[in-house]
């Protein structure tokens, strides 16, 4: 066989022979659709008459339109959750070793809770949000949004 497509009149007649079954499958312009799907009952007068080929465009029309959108790596389905809790650190406050910070209007430290979640420590740099298994840094100034449970 490697003898064969070494010799250039035997690439050629291959090539020809590509091009001719392409151009073929083109100019036809027809799919042919099997109906395998359902069979017809008997006094269905769609069942009587010949099932010509239908040409691409009727049979891309002709296939079922699926609306909804799925995505097959999701998990199941879950009613949607209330709005994401959100928290904005405006200023802290160092004095004598403690550290006080004002996040959404209350002034809190270490251990309070903030919304549903507990500041888990505070410094002049921010404070450590915790919820969960979800634990956020939120510096002065900053805003984090929590989703919602």
């Amino acid at each position: 066989m490697r003898n064969l497509l070494n010799k250039p009149w035997f690439v050629g007649l291959l090539c020809l022979a590509s091009c001719a079954l392409a151009g073929r499958s083109l100019l036809a312009g027809r799919a042919e659709v099997p109906n395998s799907a359902a069979a017809p009952a008997e006094g269905d007068p769609a069942a009587a008459a010949p099932s010509a080929p239908l040409s691409i465009d009727a049979a891309l029309k002709a296939l079922p339109v699926r609306t909804e959108e799925r995505d097959p790596f999701a998990g199941e389905a879950r009613a949607p959750a209330g709005p994401a809790e959100t928290l904005r650190l405006s200023a802290t406050w160092t004095e004598n070793g403690s550290t006080l910070a004002l996040v959404n209007g209350q002034i809190l430290r270490a251990g309070d809770a903030a919304g549903s979640a507990r500041v888990e420590s505070a410094s002049a740099d921010g404070v450590w949000i915790a919820r969960g298994h979800l634990r956020e840094f939120l510096g002065l100034g900053q805003a984090v949004s929590l989703p919602a449970r």
